[in-house]
């Protein structure tokens, strides 16, 4: 069976980039989710993970805020011709950010992701156009990922069932929040719908996809450094979903979190571009949970 890796690369303000890789044999390949770290930063983090840059088969964007996409990415996209999966909503602040236009692969709902993945975007709020979650499907596995999103869209919660890694933003504290010294209009913006989801937010969805998934691993994202703390949000994680104790990594702005091994679910019986809308809302408990592996993985 193939190994299957997913590492976040750094999670924040500062910036955001994570990494899912594979490898059959003498063959690896690997895809990048959000490219907001420097394509400096990021060719170091994907060495320590043994992950050359001439593995990448592609890229997807969750939206085009600086954080998620640096415009220093042009270039190397261009030169090894980079497929850069982007919203249609979002074509054209990515053309204005310096997305390269024949790197460019637009997406409305469902795509090709690689070679190995089929994948699904849901649109969520967040700010003007919007963020898009990412579910994706291949190699016997399904993952979730969401971040920079003001409220859960109900489609969301509809598709992340049957996950085997769910990474989900948990931005903010709500009483840090109003306690801090940012400017009212910023609060309002963070908390109003649009914008970030709060603790109580994050662990709410969780606590609904994990209740209808078999979770190996829960990836924290986006942890605000001036309104949450790691240790809060680790707390509040393992009260709420016990059964996940030792599971939960919480995305760091500075460091690689990972790699956290992903190993296959249950058969998967239908393609997301066959399957009918209707799926089993839970799967049995009987896979092995992972743990984390060493850096030397491959």
């Amino acid at each position: 069976m193939v190994a299957l890796i997913y590492a976040n690369l750094g999670s924040g303000s500062s910036g955001n980039g994570a990494v899912l890789a594979w490898q059959e044999g003498d063959r690896r390949r690997a895809i990048l989710i959000d490219l907001g770290l420097s394509p400096r930063r990021t060719r170091a983090a994907l060495a320590e993970l043994d992950i050359d840059p001439t593995h990448v088969a592609g890229v997807v964007l969750t939206h085009l805020d600086h954080d998620h996409y640096g415009a220093r990415w042009a270039r190397s996209l261009l030169a090894r011709e980079i497929p850069v999966h982007v919203h249609v909503r979002h074509r054209s602040e990515a053309i204005e950010r310096g997305v390269p236009e024949p790197c460019l692969d637009l997406f409305e709902d469902r795509f090709r992701l690689g070679d190995a993945f089929e994948a699904e975007g849901i649109l969520a709020d967040h700010d003007d156009v919007g963020s898009v979650a990412i579910r994706l499907d291949g190699l016997g596995r399904r993952i979730g990922l969401a971040t920079d999103l003001g409220r859960i869209p109900d489609r969301m919660l509809e598709r992340f069932v049957g996950l085997d890694l769910l990474g989900l933003e948990s931005n903010y504290c709500p009483q840090l929040q109003a306690a801090s010294d940012r400017p009212e209009f910023l609060k309002r913006r963070i908390t109003g719908g649009a914008g970030h989801l709060s603790n109580d937010e994050a662990l709410a969805a969780a606590q609904e996809i994990a209740s209808r998934s078999d979770l190996q691993h829960l990836v924290l994202l986006h942890l605000s450094r001036q309104c949450n703390r790691p240790d809060l949000v680790r707390a509040i994680f393992e009260r709420g979903l016990p059964s996940l104790a030792g599971r939960i990594s919480i995305a760091d702005p500075r460091r690689t979190v990972g790699p956290l091994e992903i190993a296959p679910g249950q058969a998967r019986v239908s393609s997301i571009f066959s399957r009918s809308e209707s799926e089993p809302g839970s799967r049995p408990a009987s896979a092995a949970s992972c743990i984390e592996r060493q850096r030397s993985l491959w």
